[in-house]
């Protein structure tokens, strides 16, 4: 991505002051558009990406930003707007970035950077049918990135279907990295593993039951990292449920019974809430969560969509039309569609 001269998200945030944004707009302003990046790969291009992470999302400086950049010419009357930003010159030291969503205008002033999506490598198209699209069960093409791979998918297996809820996990994730700053969440709840004796009955599960063969498959049970890997995503797991909670019962398989059995009684339950102490999103004492919840504060409905993207069920967890729709982005939405007008895609003026 040459020509996205500020690299990805994930590198630039740690070329910000202490590794955060010092602005909660521009940190709005990112979020936005990876937010409205997806929804249009979702719906425009019927793609769902499987590997969503900030190494992922590229930042093109506009002329706000370290560079000058060009933008493709867009009519606002296709969108039923008006342009207010047609007279804008090219030494002008902002940049307004402007979308269309659900009868709605968002509008980003004096943006620094535009957000592309990328690496659609992993990036599947289900298949369409009269009716809607066939979700079938994943596959290990769904498990990429292990730390970034929904909970679901360990927890119950080739019982969960593929569909657009993984790649809202993924990006739920991402909110959590904005919101810490710093690194990946995985890096930042490092101290939170999962202990032995979890471990070893989850593993137990994902190498005898036929159903967990895409888990044990995609970590690579014939190989000599088998064991490292499956520790992976068992850590994974667990600073999962540790940061946001675990219900019993909210599954029903092999695997949530082994972490319902842990968490609930003995010396499991006392490691646990031990180290929700610590780790727990709304609570914990880590200082990054201190900092990430002063953060979420200053955004209306913050907390509420951060926890509805990584909600463990992908049957619960928002959808990036009501991610969208939120409080989050109450700053931009700035004017109504004229009525009978259809805003699909998104457009930008310099």
């Amino acid at each position: 991505m040459e020509l996205c001269e500020s690299g990805d998200v994930e590198t630039y945030m740690k070329t910000l002051p202490s590794s955060v944004f010092s602005k909660t707009e521009d940190l709005i302003d990112i979020f936005f558009q990876m937010v409205y990046s997806l929804y249009v790969a979702h719906t425009t291009l019927k793609i769902v990406h499987y590997d969503i992470k900030c190494l992922n999302f590229f930042l093109k400086d506009t002329c706000g930003g370290a560079h000058t950049a060009s933008a493709p010419e867009a009519s606002a009357d296709v969108f039923g707007f008006e342009d207010e930003d047609e007279e804008t010159s090219e030494s002008s030291p902002s940049t307004t970035l402007q979308y269309g969503f659900a009868g709605s205008k968002y509008t980003i002033p004096n943006a620094k950077h535009i957000v592309k999506l990328a690496d659609f490598g992993t990036a599947s198209m289900p298949e369409e049918r009269e009716g809607g699209i066939v979700r079938d069960p994943i596959t290990v093409d769904q498990v990429c990135t292990v730390e970034n791979t929904p909970l679901d998918f360990y927890i119950c297996g080739s019982e969960v279907r593929q569909g657009p809820e993984a790649d809202v996990y993924a990006l739920g994730l991402c909110f959590v990295h904005l919101v810490t700053g710093g690194a990946p969440y995985e890096e930042t709840f490092s101290e939170i593993t999962c202990p032995e004796i979890l471990l070893k009955s989850i593993c137990k599960v994902w190498k005898t039951d036929r159903r967990y063969e895409v888990v044990s498959d995609a970590l690579g049970i014939e190989s000599k990292t088998f064991e490292e890997d499956a520790k992976l995503a068992c850590d994974t797991i667990y600073r999962i449920i540790v940061m946001f909670g675990w219900k019993k019962k909210v599954f029903k398989s092999p695997v949530a019974d082994a972490i319902d059995a842990f968490v609930s009684k003995g010396q499991g339950k006392k490691t646990y809430e031990k180290d929700q102490t610590k780790a727990e999103f709304s609570k914990g004492t880590i200082p990054a969560l201190v900092k990430a919840r002063a953060v979420l504060k200053l955004i209306p409905g913050g907390m509420e969509l951060l926890k509805g993207m990584v909600a463990l069920n992908g049957a619960s967890r928002v959808s990036l039309e009501d991610a969208l729709k939120s409080n989050v982005f109450e700053g931009i939405r700035t004017q109504q569609v004229p009525s009978g007008s259809e805003v699909q895609s998104f457009m930008h003026f310099f």
